[in-house]
C-alpha cells in the first residue's frame, strides 16, 4: 500500500512543498508560476482539513486541534492563505506582479573622420554620406521578483488592515513562511497523535 494513503496529512503537505519548488523552477514563466501558486494555496489550505480527518479519533486530538484552529485564526499569514485560496477557487488566478530586469549589451566601434576609437560603437557612412551609428547586440529580460498585488480584492473587511502586510510582498517568501508553519504543525501533531 502507498505510504501516502496511510498519511494523507503528510502527503498534502508534500504536495504544497512540491508546488513551491515548481514555482521556483518556473520563476520566469508567468503562466506556470501562477498554476503552481494556485496549487500551493489549495494544498496549504487542505493540510488542516486532512489532519482533522486523519487524527479525529485519537484521544485528545480534538481539544489540541481546536486550540490550533483558534491560534491559526489569529495569524494574518494563515488568514491570508484562506482568502487567497478562496479567491483562486471562485474568481480566478491570484493577482501577482513581477519586477523584471532588462539587460542590454552591444558590440560596436566608432569611426569618425578616419580615426578609430576603442569605444565599441561604430559610426559608418549612411546612404547620403553622413556618419551614422551601427551597432549589434542582445537584450535579456529576467524576472527578479514576484509579488502579490491587488490583495484588497480578496481580503474581507475585517482583514483589510493586513493588506499592507501582503501587498507587494514576495510570493515565494510568503509561501515559504506558510510552509514552515504547516511543517511545524504537522510535526507536532505526529509527535502527539501518530499511532505508528
Amino acid at each position: 500500500m502507498d505510504s501516502n494513503c496511510k498519511n494523507p496529512t503528510r502527503h498534502t503537505l508534500e504536495r504544497a512543498k512540491y508546488h513551491v519548488s515548481k514555482m521556483k523552477e518556473a520563476f520566469q514563466d508567468d503562466g506556470e508560476f501562477s498554476f503552481n501558486l494556485d496549487g500551493f494555496l489549495e494544498a496549504a489550505r487542505e493540510v488542516p482539513w486532512h489532519m482533522k480527518k486523519q487524527y479525529d479519533k485519537e484521544p485528545g486530538f480534538n481539544q489540541w486541534y481546536d486550540e490550533k484552529v483558534a491560534e491559526m485564526q489569529k495569524m494574518p499569514m494563515l488568514r491570508f492563505t484562506i482568502k487567497a485560496r478562496n479567491y483562486s477557487t471562485k474568481e480566478g488566478p491570484v493577482p501577482v506582479g513581477a519586477t523584471c530586469e532588462i539587460s542590454l549589451s552591444t558590440n560596436a566601434t566608432i569611426v569618425a573622420n578616419g580615426l578609430k576609437t576603442n569605444t565599441n560603437v561604430c559610426v559608418v557612412p549612411t546612404e547620403n554620406g553622413e556618419n551614422g551609428l551601427k551597432a549589434s547586440g542582445k537584450s535579456r529580460i529576467e524576472t527578479v521578483n514576484r509579488w502579490f498585488r491587488d490583495v484588497g480584492l480578496y481580503m474581507d473587511k475585517g482583514d483589510k488592515c493586513h493588506v499592507p502586510q501582503f501587498e507587494k510582498g514576495s510570493v515565494l517568501e510568503t509561501c515559504e513562511n506558510i510552509l514552515k508553519y504547516l511543517d511545524e504543525l504537522v510535526e507536532e501533531c505526529e509527535k502527539e497523535f501518530a499511532s505508528c
